[in-house]
C-alpha cells in the first residue's frame, strides 16, 4: 500500500500550478464575518431533483453541494484531495484496492451517525444501483468495482476488478454526495423530493417551493469541514432563500434594487452593467471539458473526417472572443481547460484559416450548390446541433459560429434544448444529431474516457462496431486509466487532447466555460467550489 494521506499527487499538483486564482474580482471583506440572517440569492433554473447522488443542472449541483459533504475534499485553489468525511487514505500500486478511514464524529440530518457500514452502503448503491428501487448505478465513474468491505470500526476497504485511477478524485466530485441509511431505502423518485434528503452538510433544506425557491437552514451542530476551509463550526448563515428568477435582466434588476444580495448565471451582457452597479463579479472556470462540438460518428456528414476538420477551421475564433465572450471566458486551446490536470496547449491547432478550410472540402468532394451550401453525392452539408441552453452564452456562440460556416458552405441546424431533453439525446445510441455542443464537469483525466471511449456507457461519438477508427479511440482512452506514474499519466492526457483534435478530430472545443454569479457589497464570503458551484458554507452578511 501506498500511503497518501492528505498528499496530493503530482497529477493535482500540475492542476494546482495551472489553475491560478480561482475567484476574480473578489471585492474586499467587509470586517470580520458576523454570523446570523438570510442570505437571498436568485438563480436562473428551477431546481428539481436534490438528490446529491445524482448529477443535475447548475442550480441542483449548487443546493446539493451545500447539503451534503464528500468523503474526500477537493480544495478549489490547489485542486489538491484533502480528507473530509474520510480522514486518511492508501491505495495498492494497481489502483484497485483502496483503504479509507472514516471521521467517527459525523451525523447526518436525521440524527444517525455516519458508520462504515452505511459508507459501504452508499459506494454499493453508487455502483450497482437498485433494480428495485429504480436507482440506476454510476457505471462510468466506478469502472471495474466489485465490492466495498467493512475492515475496522472507522475503516472500509473498497476492491475493483481493474485499474481505477480516477477512484479517489472522484469521491470529491459529483454524484458522490454521501447520505443517510434511511434515504438509501427509498425509491428513486423519493430520493429526488426535497423533504427525503439526508445529509450532512453544514445545511439542511427547509422549504421548497417548486419552480419558485428553495430555502436552506444552518445545520446546528455542524464541525466536520475540511481543514483548509476559512472557518470552523457551523456556516455564518442562518438560512439562505434561493429564488427562481429564469429572465437574465430581471435577475439583475433584482440584485441592483436589493431583493437579492446576490445572482448566478450573470449575462455576459450584463456583466459591465452589473459591475458598474457596485456589484461583485464572481467568475471561475469551470473544471472539466471545454464548450465543445463533439461529432457523431456514425451518421453522415459528420463521420466524414473532413467536415469534421473544415468546421475545426472554418471559424473566426478572435472574433467570438470580441463579439461574444467576456473577460469571464477563454477561447479553448485544447478540449480542458488550463485547471484541468494534464492540460495541453493546442492553440497552434485551432486557428481560423477559412481558405484551408474550403481547400479540405473542395479536395474531399464537397462542391458548392446555389444557395451556397456544399454538397456531395446528393446530400447537402447540413449538420443538425443538439445544444445544452444550460448556460446563457452557449446558445450566442453557436450561432457566431452558424455564421461562420455558412461562409464556407456548412450549414448548421441548430437546436437548444433544456437540460433534460439534452441527457435524453445524449443517451440515445442513435440520435437525431450529427452535433452535440455541450460543456462537461469533471475533475480528473480518467473522467475523459467516459466521455470519448466507445465502451463508455454515453458512448458520446457514437462510435459503433462500423466505425473505422473505433479500436484506435478505445485504446487511446484506456490510456488515461492505466496504472501509470504521474510523469507518464501527463503525457498520455497530452497524447490524448492532441489525437481528439489533430488526429481524428473528433471534437471541435469552442471556449472554456465559467460560472459567473455577482454579490452585492452586503454578501460576503461567497466563493466557489472545486467544480465552480457556489459554496455558502463561509458566506456571511455585512451590516
Amino acid at each position: 500500500m501506498i500511503p497518501i494521506l492528505v498528499a496530493a499527487t503530482a497529477v493535482i499538483a500540475l492542476a494546482a500550478c495551472s489553475s491560478g486564482g480561482a475567484t476574480k474580482n473578489a471585492g474586499a471583506a467587509v470586517g470580520a464575518p458576523v454570523s446570523g440572517g438570510t442570505m437571498t440569492i436568485g438563480i436562473q433554473d428551477p431546481p428539481a431533483d436534490l438528490d446529491p447522488q445524482t448529477i443535475g443542472s447548475f442550480s441542483e449541483d449548487f443546493i446539493k453541494n451545500n447539503i451534503s459533504d464528500k468523503l474526500i475534499y477537493q480544495n478549489p485553489k490547489t485542486m489538491a484531495l484533502e480528507p473530509w468525511l474520510a480522514t486518511s487514505w492508501t491505495k495498492n500500486d494497481a489502483y484497485t484496492e483502496f483503504v479509507l478511514k472514516l471521521r467517527t464524529d459525523v451525523t447526518f440530518s436525521d440524527g444517525s451517525a455516519l458508520t462504515p457500514e452505511v459508507v459501504k452502503a452508499n459506494l454499493d448503491m453508487l455502483a450497482f444501483g437498485d433494480d428495485a428501487l429504480g436507482v440506476p448505478p454510476q457505471k462510468g465513474l466506478l469502472n471495474g468495482y466489485v465490492s466495498t468491505e467493512v475492515t475496522g470500526t472507522d475503516q472500509i476497504t473498497v476492491k475493483f476488478s481493474a485499474t481505477n485511477t480516477g477512484f479517489l478524485p472522484a469521491l470529491s466530485g459529483r454524484p458522490f454526495g454521501i447520505v443517510g441509511a434511511a434515504m438509501l431505502k427509498l425509491s428513486r423518485q423519493e430520493r429526488a423530493k426535497p423533504q427525503n434528503v439526508v445529509a450532512s452538510g453544514p445545511f439542511t433544506i427547509g422549504e421548497h417551493v417548486y419552480q419558485q425557491s428553495t430555502t436552506l437552514k444552518k445545520r446546528a451542530g455542524y464541525a466536520w469541514a475540511p481543514e483548509s476551509r476559512a472557518h470552523k463550526g457551523e456556516a455564518y448563515l442562518d438560512a439562505v432563500k434561493i429564488v427562481v428568477v429564469p429572465e437574465s435582466g430581471v435577475r439583475m434588476g433584482a440584485l441592483q434594487s436589493g431583493e437579492t444580495d446576490a445572482i448566478t448565471d450573470v449575462s455576459p451582457t450584463d456583466e459591465k452593467a452589473v459591475a458598474a452597479g457596485g456589484a461583485t463579479i464572481l467568475s471561475r472556470p469551470i473544471p472539466g471539458r471545454a464548450f465543445s462540438l463533439d461529432f457523431n460518428l456514425h451518421k453522415a456528414p459528420s463521420n466524414d473526417l473532413a467536415v469534421r476538420q473544415a468546421i475545426q477551421y472554418g471559424w473566426d475564433r478572435d472574433g467570438l472572443r470580441k463579439a461574444v465572450l467576456t473577460d469571464s471566458y477563454k477561447i479553448a486551446s485544447s478540449i480542458v481547460p488550463e485547471v484541468f490536470p494534464g492540460y495541453a496547449d493546442l492553440s497552434s491547432e485551432l486557428k481560423y484559416d477559412p481558405a484551408k478550410s474550403k481547400q479540405i472540402l473542395d479536395a474531399a468532394g464537397w462542391v458548392p450548390g446555389p444557395d451556397g451550401i456544399r454538397a456531395k453525392g446528393g446530400q447537402k452539408l447540413s449538420l443538425e446541433v443538439q445544444g445544452n441552453q444550460s448556460l446563457v452564452i452557449f446558445k450566442p456562440a453557436l450561432e457566431f459560429v452558424q455564421a461562420n460556416l455558412r461562409d464556407v458552405g456548412i450549414e448548421l441546424k441548430i437546436k437548444m434544448v433544456s437540460a433534460a431533453d439534452w441527457l435524453a439525446g445524449d443517451a440515445d445510441p442513435d440520435p437525431w444529431w450529427n452535433i452535440n455542443a455541450y460543456a462537461g464537469t469533471g475533475n480528473d483525466p480518467s473522467w475523459l474516457r467516459s466521455l470519448y471511449s466507445p465502451l463508455a456507457p454515453a458512448n458520446r461519438l457514437k462510435i459503433n462496431q462500423d466505425t473505422p477508427i473505433r479500436q484506435q479511440v478505445t485504446d487511446l482512452m484506456d490510456t488515461l486509466v492505466a496504472p501509470l506514474g504521474d510523469a507518464d499519466r501527463m503525457a498520455a492526457v497530452k497524447k490524448v487532447q492532441e489525437e481528439v483534435i489533430s488526429t481524428y478530430a473528433l471534437s471541435v472545443p469552442i471556449f472554456t466555460t465559467a460560472q459567473v454569479a455577482a454579490a452585492s457589497p452586503k454578501a460576503q464570503g461567497l466563493a466557489y467550489d472545486s467544480l465552480s458551484r457556489l459554496s455558502l458554507y463561509d458566506a456571511w452578511l455585512a451590516a
